[in-house]
């Protein structure tokens, strides 16, 4: 069973790779990858910022974030900047395969009002901020299902 599920993902692998070659997407951000991932989606959603957003913060970010699950590795989550499209022209879905590349990470600042001392203004509102470092996808393509 695990050889085939090994043979399938090198097999999408490697037409996903050709699929770029030979449509010449290959150059998106001039080449400067940090690295490469693929794997099944677990989440559409980051799950530190689903999290978060549980507990009441608001995330602002441009874009979309997903969690991935490579094969033998533990969950992973990235970033997606909303002018980066799938290559495979489809809609991400949990249960999809994903394959493609990152580069440096992306902050997404997440915040939330804490109460104030009792007694103190209406206009002394105070922040808390959490920072979310993800890595931002440059390239990558989905599974039709």
């Amino acid at each position: 069973m695990k050889k085939n599920i090994f043979l399938l993902f090198s097999i999408f692998a490697i037409t996903f790779m050709f699929t770029f070659v030979l449509t010449k997407t290959v150059s998106a951000k001039d080449g400067s990858y940090v690295g490469f991932f693929g794997g099944k989606i677990l989440d559409t959603k980051s799950l530190q910022i689903k999290q978060l957003e549980y507990d009441g913060f608001d995330c602002s970010y441009v874009g979309t974030t997903f969690t991935i699950q490579p094969v033998g590795n533990y969950p992973t989550e990235y970033y997606v900047p909303r002018e980066v499209k799938t290559a495979t022209q489809t809609i991400v879905r949990a249960s999809q395969w994903s394959l493609g590349a990152y580069t440096t990470n992306t902050i997404i600042d997440c915040e939330k009002e804490i109460d104030a001392e009792k007694g103190a203004d209406a206009e002394d509102i105070e922040m808390m901020h959490v920072a979310v470092s993800l890595p931002t996808i440059v390239l990558y393509g989905t599974s039709k299902h």
